[in-house]
């Protein structure tokens, strides 16, 4: 609005003052045609020149918007590929998993994979707001967590401590939560480190009939 009006201040103060001259002024000047005919023409011209220059520009964000979308939906193919899309087969037990990120791109992550016959690895991790920054961040982890030396996947605290180390430095003032645990099939048990995340086990009391929250404290990564 601002912009519309310092365009068209000019041209419309022009317009009055033909106007004026059509009606006080003309009879000292004749001129052939009314002046104010001008005045209109030119006030009609610039508002034209107006509308075309705020187009042009609209279309400009336009186009920039859509190119940013299409580069958003790309980037979303991406972090659910980092996401395990084939769990582990365990006889006594069954894996499952689903992400629903709250925008097109998020920070939430997890990472589950086999250590050996009866061992399984489960990581779940999330980082602070959501948006592009996130997801860039879910990558990181995702590097970060292949590049473990196998020799230290069975110890969930140094697991998170690693990943803290390696993630400190990169991330500025964000921060991620997250949980390592190993569920061991053989002893049916899960062992597990917890970085600021919430509880990750619902344990089911046959003898009381109520689902109690298991949790360990840690601070965030």
């Amino acid at each position: 609005r601002a912009q519309l009006v310092s365009f068209l201040f000019p041209t419309c103060a022009l317009w009055a003052f033909c106007g004026f001259w059509d009606t006080t002024l003309s009879g000292w000047v004749h001129f052939p045609l009314a002046v104010s005919w001008f005045g209109g023409l030119t006030v009609n011209v610039a508002f034209l020149i107006f509308v075309q220059r705020r187009s042009q520009r609209a279309f400009a964000v336009q186009e920039k918007h859509r190119t940013v979308m299409r580069d958003v939906s790309q980037a979303r193919i991406i972090q659910e590929g980092l996401i395990t899309d084939e769990m582990p087969v365990m006889s006594r037990m069954r894996l499952e998993g689903r992400y629903m990120p709250m925008d097109q791109l998020g920070g939430d992550f997890y990472n589950v994979r086999r250590l050996d016959e009866t061992r399984v690895s489960i990581f779940l991790s999330d980082v602070s707001g959501h948006g592009i920054a996130s997801a860039f961040i879910t990558a990181m982890m995702k590097v970060a967590l292949e590049n473990l030396e196998a020799r230290h996947l069975s110890d969930p605290v140094r697991v998170l401590t690693m990943l803290n180390s390696a993630l400190v430095k990169n991330i500025g003032s964000w921060f991620v939560t997250g949980i390592y645990g190993i569920l061991d099939e053989g002893r049916m048990s899960f062992t597990f480190a917890s970085a600021g995340h919430h509880p990750p086990i619902l344990h089911f009391q046959k003898s009381t009939g109520r689902a109690k929250e298991v949790m360990a404290r840690g601070r965030l990564m």
